[in-house]
């Protein structure tokens, strides 16, 4: 399916790794010892708005939900237990059903495969390496950049026609602004309105791979 595409670009947490509970239980881990309120507040927030990096939403918490100064140091302090935690949870994670089998299926008709993702860049290149998943794609790409600039970016080079495979709002703008079919992946998706605002548009919807293979 989707063979008639000449460029593939995928999200990662919740489209290539099961990961999206990892992300959010590694945010409640970062912030231990902080108000329980201000914490329910910020993985609302968090939730909501899948595909922005971990240093806007901490910066968010402790500028618009704590509502403080001068937090350089506790802001360092949640990023490194964080990035402690993604590291050794992602290395381990489950993968989306039937993702493995479909990222070889393109890879073998010569498809372009890239990863357009709100993790960090430097962490997700390593799992992806420690995982060997790396060989499947010609880019890995994460924050800081946005999804929309990443794209900026790819789709200069790339083949087209292209198509997304995203699970949040996020990614379905990024890839809408460039033109690319986007491909709303659910099965694990944090998006609560997603189905619902994807059937209103006439967007593809996928539970996970396993459907399309």
């Amino acid at each position: 399916m989707f063979e008639e595409y000449e460029s593939f670009f995928f999200d990662c947490d919740g489209v290539i790794l099961n990961s999206n509970e990892i992300k959010t239980r590694a945010f409640r881990d970062s912030l231990k010892g902080e108000p329980e309120e201000y914490i329910e507040q910020f993985i609302k927030y968090h939730q909501e708005n899948q595909g922005i990096d971990r240093y806007k939403k901490l910066k968010y918490y402790f500028s618009d939900i704590k509502k403080i100064n001068n937090f350089e140091k506790n802001y360092l302090d949640c990023l490194k237990v964080y990035a402690d935690l993604c590291k050794k949870e992602l290395i381990k994670a489950n993968y989306v059903t039937g993702v493995e089998r479909y990222l070889k299926k393109i890879k073998d008709l010569g498809k372009q495969l890239y990863v357009v993702s709100g993790s960090d860049h430097d962490e997700l290149n390593l799992i992806f390496k420690i995982r060997k998943l790396d060989s499947y794609f010609i880019k890995i790409y994460g924050s800081p950049m946005s999804k929309i600039d990443i794209l900026n970016e790819l789709c200069l080079d790339s083949k087209m026609p292209g198509i997304y495979f995203g699970d949040s709002k996020s990614d379905m703008n990024a890839a809408l602004k460039h033109d690319l079919l986007f491909v709303y992946v659910y099965e694990h998706s944090n998006w609560t309105d997603g189905r619902e605002i994807c059937k209103a548009n006439n967007t593809m919807q996928i539970k996970n791979f396993d459907q399309i293979l």
